[in-house]
């Protein structure tokens, strides 16, 4: 089946509400510790890697997800790749979490109006019609943390999804120094601080936002480029 197979395109007014309503929302609330790395302004460019495309064409088109789709459990390269490129339709990355995750607005379609969860490996909603404010109560409440049993059976074993994120990879590999191309998730800032204590031994980590230095004491100190 082709990408524009199970795409449907819509008018202007189905989603500039949501798009208005997200502008309000960020006005609101981006100070709040919504996510690790923040909320991402409405129509910032390049916010993720899948959305690389001006919304006024992708904004024309239904969500094409009807459920949770984790591409990397698919055989078939061909419909992978077409998964991932319509990922960027009927949606707008909102907030980032780390290690290749963002938290998306569906704007059209089935969902709309709901929070889903975009990752490297696929897409999902983690709470049956999660609203931005049942959102905001969520990632306040658990400290970013709500989400984590939504993810935790992707994969072959219970929570591989989390164990195979490129800095736990390389810390249990016995690597102290290393950096990695995408910013740390909570997850992975929480294993290395662990870690370090527990081996008492410090490990220097550079992701985009910077070096953390990890100490054997659990203090976390963030040296920025």
């Amino acid at each position: 089946m082709g990408l524009f197979d199970f795409l449907k395109k819509k008018d202007q007014p189905a989603y500039a509400g949501i798009v208005a309503q997200y502008q309000h929302f960020y006005q609101a609330n981006q100070s709040q510790p919504l996510s690790l790395y923040g909320l991402i302004p409405y129509g910032e460019a390049g916010s993720t890697p899948f959305h690389q495309t001006a919304y006024e064409k992708t904004l024309l088109v239904d969500f094409p997800f009807e459920s949770e789709y984790v591409w990397e459990d698919v055989d078939d390269e061909q419909l992978v790749e077409e998964k991932i490129a319509a990922v960027q339709y009927g949606n707008i990355p909102i907030a980032k979490e780390g290690c290749g995750m963002y938290w998306i607005l569906i704007t059209t379609g089935k969902h709309q109006n709901e929070v889903w969860l975009l990752t490297d490996s696929g897409v999902t909603p983690v709470q049956e019609k999660l609203t931005l404010e049942s959102w905001k109560e969520n990632q306040l409440r658990s400290g970013n943390t709500f989400w984590y049993p939504a993810l935790a059976h992707w994969g072959p074993i219970e929570n591989a999804f989390f164990l195979c994120h490129a800095p736990k990879k390389m810390a249990a590999s016995g690597e102290d120094i290393f950096g990695v191309s995408s910013n740390l998730c909570g997850s992975c800032i929480e294993y290395l601080s662990r870690c370090a204590v527990k081996h008492q031994k410090e490990f220097f980590v550079t992701d985009p936002v910077g070096t953390r230095i990890f100490e054997t004491d659990g203090r976390i100190e963030l040296v920025k480029p």
